[in-house]
């Protein structure tokens, strides 16, 4: 039961992440910055096609082979510690 809880807390939060970036790229310009809480949180419009500092530029199929060995090692941690709930919240989130 807990599984399918934690499950919909994981599909909830890429919803939610993947309409934030949809939103942002359909109303600011490249570069635009919108204050949401002003001096506190703004959003601003950038794009890395990289890592960090743009490291590895261009290389898209390597961010997809270490996303899906990534994800496979979550899911092995998910099964394999699906008994505390601890460790299924923060694999969650």
């Amino acid at each position: 039961m807990l599984i399918g809880l934690y499950t919909l807390l994981i599909v909830g939060l890429v919803i939610v992440d993947q309409w934030i970036k949809h939103a942002i790229v359909a109303s600011l310009a490249l570069g635009a910055t919108h204050s949401v809480i002003p001096n506190v949180l703004s959003l601003t419009y950038l794009r890395n096609d990289g890592a960090a500092w743009s490291m590895l530029a261009g290389q898209q199929w390597f961010f997809y082979i270490i996303s899906i060995a990534a994800l496979a090692v979550l899911i092995w941690f998910f099964v394999r510690f699906r008994h505390n709930w601890h460790y299924e919240v923060g694999i969650a989130l």
